[in-house]
């Protein structure tokens, strides 16, 4: 049997027992199935002990904020908090599974797999599985990764206001994804889609390395792949660029090559190789079809030199070998030097 009091204070006999449709504790009104309302902060709250004395559950409150404790072996492992710091700290939490494998699971166990035991976090689900951070429009986005001396040692970035993604590492810049997807390195406003830059001597290096056990090492490409291909196409340019005395970005020399003729079986292509002359860039030497041009952008023969040529020194170098002669050398005659036929 249960009795109230004027005092709004609730009393009865350990072997009570019968059913109400509504219980009041402390307030006179039966808003809900069960209402508390206790004298005092420190008297409101419900505790649930064990009997061994240990608490195991309890609803406290805290100025006006309530809290949720749960507790093992008499040690607070649980506190859900309204307005102040919750935690967990019993084991591992699973949203969406009840076998959760690391200390935050979320998602479900279709697609589990083994985790050593330095995974914290895992998100698993099947089919696509999404993470999403979002802010403003003028906003940033980070996700940074820290130690104990720099809470953001590295660190990527995503920029709302210019649509573009930075990279951190050691703490310094590294790499940069800009809004039109171009790739800048050192650059963080890069003008192709990959742009390289260091203020170091003698780099960036580009390295390409092959470490297997093989006939061929690494390779470099440049390929049109358009189906309308036609003569005179050029597939790919080496550019050599510098600053000149007027500070003006200038090319001083070029490598590129030229599909003369792209008719399937009778292919034919040049090289050129352009230096600057005298302020001027041009073609000095070309390798055309199987012929050699120095000076010339026309070759007829396997070496055909548009200029004069000579020794490094006077008297000091052969021109062939006594078993390796020319059959014919043919010059104009002249009043000085050698004796020559027409």
């Amino acid at each position: 049997r249960i009795t109230g009091g004027a005092s709004g204070l609730i009393s009865g006999s350990a072997t009570s027992t019968g059913s109400f449709g509504s219980l009041s504790l402390g307030e006179s009104s039966h808003i809900h199935t069960l209402s508390i309302k206790g004298h005092s902060e420190g008297s409101t709250g419900i505790r649930v002990r064990h009997p061994s004395d240990d608490t195991l559950f309890e609803v406290k409150a805290s100025e006006d904020d309530g809290r949720l404790r749960l507790f093992a072996n008499n040690s607070r492992k649980i506190q859900l908090h309204a307005n102040d710091v919750s935690y967990f700290n019993g084991g591992n939490v699973g949203i969406g599974t009840e076998s959760p494998a690391s200390l935050l699971h979320i998602g479900d166990a279709t697609t589990d797999t083994s985790l050593d035991s330095t995974t914290y976090l895992k998100v698993a689900k099947s089919g696509t599985v999404r993470m999403q951070l979002n802010s403003t429009n003028e906003g940033v986005v980070c996700l940074h990764f820290g130690d104990t001396n720099n809470v953001d040692v590295g660190s990527i970035e995503y920029t709302n206001s210019s649509n573009q993604m930075d990279f951190y590492t050691n703490g310094a810049f590294a790499f940069v994804i800009d809004s039109s997807q171009r790739v800048g390195i050192g650059e963080t406003s890069p003008d192709e889609l990959l742009h390289i830059k260091s203020s170091t001597s003698s780099k960036p290096v580009i390295k390409l390395e092959n470490a297997g056990d093989v006939t061929n090492g690494a390779q470099l490409h440049f390929v049109m792949s358009t189906t309308g291909e036609g003569d005179n196409d050029i597939p790919g340019t080496i550019r050599f660029k510098g600053m000149n005395s007027a500070n003006s970005e200038t090319e001083f020399s070029t490598i590129y090559t030229r599909n003369i003729d792209v008719t399937d079986g009778s292919e034919d292509s040049e090289m050129h190789f352009r230096t600057t002359a005298a302020g001027t860039l041009d073609s000095h030497m070309m390798i055309k079809s199987d012929n050699v041009g120095i000076g010339t952008t026309s070759p007829d023969f396997k070496l055909q030199v548009d200029g004069t040529i000579a020794p490094e020194s006077d008297n000091s170098s052969n021109l062939g070998s006594a078993s390796l002669r020319w059959a014919d050398v043919f010059a104009v005659q002249t009043t000085t030097g050698g004796v020559f036929e027409t």
